[in-house]
């Protein structure tokens, strides 16, 4: 399926009797070159022209017509289609555009903070990975960064097939997915990147996800504070700066070496940290493009209040859904990895990875990928890749395309009181569990506590699919935990290579039903 090397065809026409340009109708960025357009579902196309002008949008011999607004903006509805030959998506109105080699497939949005947006270049086998993409029917749009206080429509970008000059620069966890998960080119693949590194969750929520969300007073107040503060810090950092590039220059001209660091630009308005900054200048401009389901890795910048995290998250997930209009649409979470972050307390880390887990329970269409066990303890942007992406598309399979295979973490369903130990059952979904050793030096992964909460390491072995967890000091177990540090050692797997994530769960007494 070899993309046809043709340009976007614009065919200007003029005014009538003033003879100046006329407003050109053109749909969206997302809808040029080399698109991939979601299969099964009616796609909308959208975009502008001049206000009261007729437009219809032609592709593989349907075709839609609407008539552009006041504002001069317009929006179709193309029907159901499948993958097959690529062909032209023409929009005719008093002009006409064309774009060349659109194909019909599965689209899949990329989102959230450097994880996410970490090359494929800077991944472990990344340049392996990349010389051998030479992938035509896998295509790659990155959003350019931008804050905006109002939703933007428009940017500048274009779509991209995989080849090897061109992969280097694609997400590397949207390319390791879609390798794991397409394992031919029956089905184009579109691998929409919006994401962009150092960025906290509320920067991604719209107005509305914030209005909603229990926690949204709390961070717009905050905000508010950081837009009072910022004139009074701006001149201070401006004044600094003025000193710093002074005293460069003097080393400079001195001949000597001159290693003070540049002042940091105080928060503010612009920048990325902005209350849904990015969601107006980035997200809104996506909205409502037909995909296949979203991947979110993020968590990094919010691990100092993790007690906001699943609140926020949750209201993100059903605001998104709301403006892809679509109810169901399938969220993939990946939990953060193990971490040694020394500039926080046990909770952050933790924290978030706890958080993530809740959301994920309380949502039957979002789906957690476990990742504690390929982390980097002084690296937050691990380079293997490839199994993250290996882990999505596990769960992609199961839950999307309804492969009856082995595709989520081991959870625990069951915890239950048996004399001085606890026993814990597990759904694995088929797979059975090993327990790996874990260095000495280590921290306890397992920990248990009574009804004082006074957690102590404890001792776990496997029974079949059941973990039996004891500590000689406690004598009736009611809580165990795992993996509850910020950088722990994982021991706990299914025998195919999924760890179970980190949890703490309450252990029934033996009087007590489920």
């Amino acid at each position: 399926m070899k993309p046809r090397a043709a340009p976007i065809t614009l065919v200007l026409g003029l005014l009538g009797a003033c003879g100046g340009l006329r407003a050109d109708p053109r749909p969206a960025p997302l809808f040029s070159d080399h698109a991939v357009l979601q299969r099964g579902v009616t796609v909308p196309v959208w975009g502008t022209a001049d206000a009261g002008e007729k437009i219809t949008v032609t592709y593989r011999g349907a075709s839609a017509t609407a008539v552009a607004d006041e504002r001069g903006q317009w929006r179709v509805a193309l029907p159901p289609m499948q993958p097959g030959p690529a062909a032209d998506l023409a929009v005719q109105g008093k002009i006409s555009f064309v774009a060349r080699d659109v194909v019909i497939g599965d689209v899949w949005l990329l989102t959230g903070q450097s994880n996410m947006e970490l090359a494929l270049s800077r991944a472990a086998d990344g340049a392996d990975a990349a010389a051998a993409a030479d992938l035509p029917w896998l295509r790659h749009l990155k959003v350019p960064h931008r804050v905006s206080d109002h939703a933007e429509t428009v940017f500048t970008a274009a779509w991209v097939p995989s080849s090897p000059p061109t992969a280097p620069s694609f997400s590397a966890v949207g390319f390791f997915f879609a390798r794991h998960l397409y394992r031919d080119d029956k089905v184009p693949v579109g691998l929409l990147n919006v994401s962009r590194g150092g960025t906290t969750i509320e920067a991604w929520m719209s107005p509305r996800a914030v209005q909603q969300a229990a926690y949204g007073p709390v961070i717009a107040q905050r905000w508010q504070e950081v837009v009072t503060a910022f004139p009074r810090l701006r001149a201070r950092y401006e004044a600094d700066r003025t000193a710093w590039e002074r005293a460069k220059a003097r080393a400079e001209a001195a001949g000597e070496k001159f290693t003070a660091a540049a002042p940091p630009a105080p928060p503010g308005p612009g920048r990325d940290e902005q209350l849904s900054g990015l969601f107006h200048g980035m997200m809104a401009a996506v909205l409502p493009f037909a995909v296949r389901g979203v991947v979110w890795y993020q968590g990094e910048s919010n691990v100092g209040r993790p007690s906001e995290y699943a609140d926020l998250l949750a209201a993100m997930i059903k605001d998104w859904r709301s403006g892809f209009e679509h109810p169901a649409l399938p969220f993939f979470v990946v939990q953060l990895p193990n971490y040694q972050e020394r500039k926080l307390t046990e909770a952050g880390w933790a924290g978030v990875r706890a958080a993530q887990a809740k959301v994920v329970r309380d949502d039957p269409r979002a789906h957690l990928a476990v990742t504690i066990d390929v982390g980097d303890s002084h690296d937050k942007h691990p380079r293997n890749k490839s199994e993250v992406g290996r882990r999505l598309a596990l769960l992609a399979r199961r839950h999307v395309f309804g492969e009856p295979i082995a595709a989520d973490s081991p959870v625990v369903k069951l915890a239950r009181r048996d004399g001085r130990e606890a026993r814990l059952d597990f759904e694995t979904q088929g797979a059975g569990l090993v327990l790996r050793a874990v260095a000495a030096a280590a921290l306890p992964p397992f920990e248990i506590a009574g009804a004082d909460l006074a957690f102590v390491p404890a001792t776990a072995r496997l029974v079949g699919d059941t973990l039996i967890v004891g500590a000689a000091s406690v004598r009736e177990p009611c809580f165990v935990r795992y993996l509850q540090q910020e950088d722990p050692s994982p021991c706990l797997f299914t025998a195919d290579g999924l760890p179970a994530a980190p949890f703490q769960v309450f252990v029934r007494q033996p009087a007590e039903k489920p």
